[in-house]
This record gives structure tokens, sequence and C-alpha cells, in this order.
């Protein structure tokens, strides 16, 4: 992050529409509570399922869901030229394509919820087709934010 005394800053500020959620209410531990989709309860599947995630995969090419902060299915079928991977894992893998998009869409201190996230570095997912390739069907993500229940 370039300028993180401007970010830290953005932490007080509000964002432009919704309402002025206390992020400190909000619990913000790191701890796994659930560690794969079969993990899910049959509450936390059916809001996959209401969202039009489909856990059987069909007509998808890749799946992407996470719990928290917890990549908890990363799926991508065999002989697709797709990368799907967790933004922390990207970074390492791929630090030139990660820069050269990250924190572009959106400034880190637009709000308290991207300053909150750029300080973090939450986790999210990465999605990368090479240039000049495609991919056959959609790929699906889903991000509970909070816990499944």
């Amino acid at each position: 992050m370039k300028d993180n005394i401007k970010v830290t800053e953005a932490l007080q500020k509000k964002a432009a529409f919704g309402a002025d959620i206390n992020l400190d209410s909000y619990d913000d531990n790191d701890s796994v509570r659930t560690k794969t989709v079969e993990d899910l309860s049959a509450g936390g599947k059916a809001k996959l399922q209401n969202v039009g995630i489909e856990l059987d995969e069909a007509n998808r090419v890749g799946t992407f869901v996470q719990v928290d902060n917890a990549p908890v299915k990363v799926d991508v079928k065999q002989d697709t030229p797709l990368v799907l991977m967790n933004t922390g894992a990207a970074a390492k893998k791929y630090p030139e394509l990660v820069e050269k998009y990250w924190w572009k869409a959106v400034a880190p201190d637009a709000d308290k919820f991207t300053a909150k996230t750029a300080l973090e570095a939450e986790n999210g997912y990465f999605v990368h087709v090479a240039a000049g390739k495609k991919i056959s069907a959609p790929l699906q993500a889903c991000v509970f934010v909070g816990h499944e229940e």
C-alpha cells in the first residue's frame, strides 16, 4: 500500500451509500470455522443455492466459495485456461498481475470499508484467463461475509 497514513485516516470515513456501520461491533477474527463446503449446514448450502451457486458444478468451469476469510472450495475443471484462487495466494504466485490491478478499480481510502480491507489484506478471489484464451462456461464465486448462519 503506497499511502498507509491516508488509508488509516479513511477508517473514520463514512461510505457514500448505506448505513454508517460501526465495524468494531463485528467479530473480525481469522479463526477458521468452516473448512470445506461439506462442513456447511443445510442453511448455509441453501444460501449458496439461493444466490445461484451450484455445488454440483454443472455447466461451470470453476467454483470459488469463501466463508469468512477462508476459501472452502476452489475448483477449476481440468484443461480450462482459468486461474482461480484466493488473492493472498495470487499475490505470491502472480505478483505482476496482482500489482497491475490491485486497488485500481476503487481507491483503498474511499471509505472505512475499503480502508479496512486494504489495511488488513482480507482475502477475496483472483480470476485470470490468459490473453487470447476463452472459457467455455461461466465460473461461480461466493463470499459469505460473516458466519454462514
